[in-house]
């Protein structure tokens, strides 16, 4: 039986998905949770968008994006997610 996929999970996923490098369940939980998400699925379009028309993967637009921050910024974000990670 394929779980429920979260947004989180589904936008975690999509780039992957993009990229060809998710497997077979993963595909499944993805596609049935495009198919009830409007916004999901807009996100889908978008990154699809953004792949064909500037011959970026989603994985490249996100390091794209990521260099462009501020420092302080990106120390920000990482000191955050390495709280967050000690609390799981």
């Amino acid at each position: 039986m394929i779980g429920l996929m979260s947004c989180r999970a589904a936008a975690q996923n999509l780039s992957a998905a993009l990229e060809g490098e998710i497997g077979l369940l993963q595909r499944l939980g993805l596609r049935f949770h495009l198919r009830s998400c409007p916004n999901c699925s807009r996100l889908r379009g978008q990154l699809s968008f953004l792949r064909a028309v500037g011959g970026y993967s989603p994985r490249h637009l996100a390091q794209d994006v990521w260099q462009d921050l501020k420092p302080e910024l990106r120390e920000s974000i990482e000191q955050a997610l390495k709280r967050r990670d000690s609390l799981r």
